[in-house]
């Protein structure tokens, strides 16, 4: 018998993503420093997972995005920046799924409500792969509405049209 701990599994064995992602919020959940004290090899290993060797994509958020989430209350905007931060170095569409061909939702269930933030890719710059956070919205419904789509079309014509400002 295994125990998984709440990770997913795939199979026998854990796979180095869901290790990783059950370190992560154990050691969020519990208070790092204590386990570091006790454990200075886990305190290596955290800072490395956590120093962006294993990014996919780099978020940047247009200014209705960052308004969106500066009015959130502290702890939902906590878990949202925390989800972000682990959709960028795992690739799980629990977290970041694709609505339509050129839109992508990041996906956050805080406290029984559901926090959308659609988002694009902007892969102009040959260096780094951009995904864009056009702007956010608490769900209250099944699928997406058809205005929040909308908004975040017109808001990615407008990024390209102004030069990504």
């Amino acid at each position: 018998m295994h125990t998984t701990y709440g990770c997913i599994t795939s199979g026998k064995s854990l796979q180095v993503f869901d290790i990783v992602l059950f370190m992560r919020q154990f050691f969020l959940r519990k208070g790092a420093l204590e386990w570091f004290q006790k454990f200075p090899l886990l305190e290596t290993l955290f800072i490395f997972v956590n120093s962006g060797h294993m990014r996919f994509f780099e978020t940047r958020f247009l200014k209705q995005a960052d308004e969106f989430i500066s009015g959130l209350n502290p702890k939902a905007k906590a878990k949202v920046l925390f989800n972000i931060d682990l959709s960028e170095q795992l690739q799980d569409p629990r977290l970041f799924k694709k609505l339509s061909h050129d839109l992508w939702e990041f996906r956050i269930k805080f406290s029984r409500s559901q926090i959308r933030l659609l988002a694009f890719w902007d892969k102009t710059d040959k260096k780094s792969t951009l995904v864009i956070a056009t702007h956010g919205f608490i769900k209250k419904v099944d699928q997406v509405p058809n205005r929040e789509i909308q908004r975040a079309i017109k808001l990615r014509e407008e990024y390209f049209s102004n030069g990504k400002e």
